[in-house]
């Protein structure tokens, strides 16, 4: 992940039901398999060569974590190309840790777009400020080669926040093919924003959470698509099975809590006057409480 400006509260969660999860959680066939042997590793040459910039807000995925986003990347391009006509292209925005370790061979169908120009020189870089405007061509510049060209976009943002999210779910749809089938998404972000990412990009959590070494918040993975390397825990972070599940019934629990809760009564705001009103009523009552104090009294010894 890297970017440009800085914004980095969670979005607020929000309420779950059960369809929150990937509902089907298929078999490993052969051809998964195959691909999760035969990436080759040169993840780890990026994850050594290339140092995280702060002012960027860039964090690298674990060596493990890109390994298996390689093998679903790269096994995408393979079925594509096997299957002839349109030939594959996947966008990875802001994830150069996963362009520079898919294998060279492959690279060719995979685009990179990042705000940081140490890799313009590259043949697959397309500058990309998550602010820019997409309705105005001469400001998406590059990326006008590339509008509804995308069979795959894999999304990892420097921010969690849903200002932020919103402006990549435009890229997103920028990028993404409609026909001969919808584009596949792959984003990463916190799972309090569950509701939001369904909502903008309608995909869900699965069961694979990824490795950021030096993040500090847990990400999910939400994807529109099966895939049978992410319905699997990733021991790497200590998962196991329950905890999708477990998450799912805590925000429910939450939104009941929520729900439940004694309403607070609504701020009446006054105008300018209001306070001068106040302060004539207060001194009346000083005044009249005088009156009866004197009234009280016992005149004489």
């Amino acid at each position: 992940m890297s970017a440009t400006t800085a914004s980095s509260s969670a979005s607020s969660s929000s309420s779950a039901t059960a369809e929150g999860q990937s509902q089907i959680k298929p078999e490993m066939k052969g051809d998964d398999k195959k691909e999760a042997s035969s990436s080759p590793a040169v993840e780890e040459s990026f994850l050594k060569s290339t140092k995280e910039r702060g002012d960027l807000n860039q964090y690298w995925f674990s060596e493990k974590t890109i390994k298996v986003f390689i093998r679903i990347i790269e096994g995408h391009i393979e079925k594509g190309v096997a299957a002839g006509g349109q030939k594959p292209k996947v966008a990875l925005v802001s994830c150069p840790s996963l362009y520079f370790s898919v294998a060279a061979a492959l690279r060719q169908y995979c685009i990179v777009l990042d705000i940081d120009e140490q890799w313009r020189d590259d043949p697959g870089f397309v500058y990309y400020d998550f602010n820019m405007s997409f309705a105005d061509e001469a400001e998406a510049g590059e990326l006008t080669g590339h509008k509804h060209d995308c069979s795959l976009v894999v999304i990892d943002p420097p921010y969690i926040t849903e200002e932020v999210w919103r402006k990549y779910a435009v890229c997103a749809n920028y990028l993404a093919r409609a026909a001969p089938a919808p584009a596949q998404l792959l984003c990463t972000t916190v799972f309090e924003n569950r509701q939001m990412m369904q909502e903008i990009l309608n995909v869900k959590p699965c069961h694979f959470r990824p490795s950021i070494p030096n993040l500090v918040y847990q990400y999910c993975v939400y994807v529109n698509f099966e895939h049978a390397l992410l319905t699997e825990a990733n021991i790497e972070i200590g998962d196991d099975d329950t905890w999708l599940k477990e998450a799912l019934r805590a925000e429910e629990e939450e939104r009941r809590r929520r729900e439940a809760a004694p309403k607070s009564p609504p701020i009446v705001r006054r105008g300018a006057g209001w306070s001068k009103f106040l302060d004539e009523e207060e001194a009346n009552r000083d005044g009249e409480d005088g009156e009866q104090k004197l009234e009280g009294q016992v005149v004489g010894g």
